[in-house]
């Protein structure tokens, strides 16, 4: 026993020797020196001549803040030169997504990008980190991708209907009564703190899920508030706590996509119209090597519309005369759809989305899907008076490979107010809307959309009285 023991010392000890020595030799050699800032500007320029649309934005100059050897990460900051004017939000031009997505960051990780658009010469510095790797063959280093962004900071993640949740959670044991009390207690707790804010002259707002894109517009409106001016930040898990806030007089104003509000003021004739914020755009993913070219080839196919409660893929399926009795259709979450798209278990994925969408982009990256657009006719009937829907293009390079615009429809996030909420509550709400505020910096990607030429996009219903009088004022070149 003690002779094998000895042989599995010696041999422990031999492995452990060649590992140092090849360590060593890695550190002799090109293993201990980071990629360069030369060739970091490289990759950084063949990954921007892939991403984004040809010839708009070169770097300038590239600095390595930091590197870890045994990891082969490179933290670095890019001075980003525009080469042409650009308006990065915009609803019909690459947003600042696509850009953050290609290099990696996260959106407060972008500088110098300007609300009413940038102009030609114009520079924008991006902080991002780099994963590289050893090639075998000459030891040079390789990139293997950008990123991840860092995870969202404190003030980015939650709101208080979850912090109250939380705490009644973690007194209160499970029990049907005690799971009823609790929830008429968070209830009458957010109820009391939206009525006291808005008595401040402050804001409630309903957004809806954590880390939505309509959460983080209110999230970065409920950071930037000062003391007389709060604004609370109501998280809305589904449309029926959605429609129980409006209807209980707790919020000034909610946001509601538009295929989903024409249902909701049928329900609640008192609400209005108050701005559009943001393009949801459809998406109907497929496999790379399904040969499908149109949607009317998907008749006879199985069919995942994800992550409703949107129309907009049922809607257009109709615009094609596909329904549940010309091809299989399912719900199901994107993650479950795309999982079993790539396992050929559906053939078609459809989702509602702001481009570009994250799931959507890596299952695209992947080589495993690609996306197909709508033709003119069925954009024109899914845009008449009677629907909701805009005609709409997902920009070139929004996506990886995706040299061409595609064509598709859109609908808007809309901000809502019952008819009661007072003309000046919601004057001074989108004074703050469209202030002053960094979206970006803020961690709003969505927020960057927010502008005043697009307020009116998908707005079919009446206007608030306290809109129109914003709209109708003068707006001052600052």
């Amino acid at each position: 026993m003690t002779g094998v023991m000895t042989f599995h010392s010696r041999a422990g000890r031999a492995v452990a020797t060649l590992v140092a020595a090849v360590s060593l030799a890695c550190l002799l050699s090109a293993c201990d020196t980071p990629p360069s800032a030369d060739r970091l500007k490289a990759d950084i320029t063949a990954t921007l001549e892939s991403a984004t649309p040809t010839g708009l934005i070169k770097p300038a100059s590239v600095e390595i803040l930091d590197a870890s050897l045994l990891r082969g990460t490179v933290q670095f900051a890019t001075t980003l030169e525009l080469q042409r004017d650009h308006a990065f939000g915009s609803w019909d031009q690459m947003g600042i997504a696509a850009l953050a997505k290609a290099l990696g960051a996260a959106p407060w990780e972008i500088e110098g990008i300007k609300s009413r658009g940038n102009a030609t010469g114009d520079r924008i510095r991006v902080t991002s980190r780099a994963q590289y790797s050893h090639a075998r063959t000459d030891g040079d280093w390789t990139l293997d991708r950008f990123g991840p962004p860092p995870a969202p900071q404190g003030t980015h993640i939650r709101g208080l209907r979850e912090d109250v949740w939380q705490v009644t959670t973690a007194l209160i044991a499970a029990p049907k009564t005690w799971q009823i009390i609790r929830d008429n207690f968070v209830w009458a707790f957010s109820r009391s703190h939206t009525q006291l804010t808005r008595a401040r002259g402050g804001y409630a707002v309903v957004s809806g899920t954590i880390g939505s894109d309509a959460w983080s517009i209110v999230e970065a409106l409920r950071n930037a508030a000062t003391p007389q001016r709060p604004v609370v930040n109501l998280i809305a898990k589904d449309e029926a706590a959605m429609t129980r806030l409006i209807r209980d007089g707790d919020a000034t104003a909610a946001i509601i996509d538009s295929d989903r509000a024409p249902a909701l003021v049928q329900a609640m004739p008192e609400l209005r119209g108050v701005a559009a914020l943001f393009p949801k755009q459809l998406h109907i993913v497929v496999s790379q090597d399904s040969g499908f070219a149109s949607i009317v080839d998907l008749r006879g196919k199985r069919i995942v519309a994800a992550n409703g409660p949107s129309h907009a893929g049922e809607d257009a399926l109709r615009a094609y005369r596909i329904s549940a009795g010309t091809a299989k259709l399912d719900t199901m979450t994107l993650t479950a759809g795309l999982e079993a798209l790539a396992k050929g278990e559906v053939d078609a994925v459809l989702v509602t989305a702001r481009a570009p969408d994250t799931q959507v982009a890596d299952f695209v990256r992947s080589g495993a899907g690609r996306l197909l657009g709508l033709d003119g006719d069925a954009i024109a009937l899914l845009t008449t008076a009677e629907n909701s829907y805009l005609a709409i293009n997902i920009p070139a390079r929004t996506y990886p490979s995706q040299l061409n615009p595609i064509t598709t429809v859109a609908v808007s996030a809309l901000l809502m107010a019952p008819a009661t909420t007072p003309d000046h509550e919601v004057t001074g709400l989108l004074a703050e809307v469209f202030g002053s505020i960094d979206y970006l910096k803020a961690g709003s990607v969505a927020g960057m959309f927010i502008a005043r030429d697009t307020a009116m996009r998908g707005l079919t219903m009446p206007l608030h009285p306290g809109a129109t009088a914003f709209f109708e004022t003068p707006v001052l070149d600052r």
